[in-house]
């Protein structure tokens, strides 16, 4: 989904290095997959665990994705699951002795008109093949770190609902300070 997203982007952000590839020459997204543009969206996040972000694009293999994994099981390796959003940063809190880590949602992408059911079948395989290991190193990093919380005992899920509550209750002021926020950096930057 992400590719399918990042390249949807691609095609409205007039800035953006591909953009007037894909506008001229009108690529499919199995077309710019098949070209191979991009790198990072060849298991982009192998990539980047294990070390070796320069291989070109395919060339991520199973022992790539075994260091990646290794790499995740290392003690000072913290990371987070998106799904996950709220244990995770109270797992990080507890990590890294964070005091009230509450957030409200700034710089959400907007939705696109692609979805995951419009797409056809050869290109819903090129996305697989393109993500295989990033699927396979995303289903271990999970259950790692529901294992981490689990040690972590009874009384995290507990945290993680009062922390639930109490960031429910003050987001609104959260968001209104990062709308200010960002209205006054637009202004005083550049």
């Amino acid at each position: 989904f992400f590719v399918l997203k990042f390249t949807t982007t691609i095609k409205n952000k007039k800035d953006h290095p591909f953009y007037k590839e894909l506008k001229d020459q009108k690529y499919s997204l199995y077309d710019f997959l098949n070209q191979q543009f991009v790198p990072n969206f060849d298991n982009m996040h192998v990539r980047f665990l294990c070390g070796d972000n320069s291989m070109p694009f395919g060339a991520a293999n199973k022992s790539h994705l075994e260091l990646a994994k290794k790499n995740l099981l290392n003690a000072n390796m913290l990371f987070g699951i998106t799904e996950m959003f709220d244990e995770s940063i109270i797992y990080l809190k507890k990590e890294l002795g964070w005091t009230n880590p509450y957030y409200s949602k700034v710089n959400v992408a907007k939705t696109h008109n692609l979805s995951p059911t419009s797409i056809d079948s050869e290109t819903k395989e090129m996305i697989l093949k393109c993500n295989q290991f990033d699927l396979e190193l995303y289903q271990f990093a999970k259950e790692l770190f529901v294992e981490r919380i689990k040690m972590l005992g009874p009384d995290f899920k507990k945290e993680v609902d009062l922390f639930k509550e109490k960031n429910s209750q003050i987001k609104a002021r959260l968001s209104l300070r990062n709308y200010f926020r960002s209205f006054i950096t637009r202004f005083t930057q550049g």
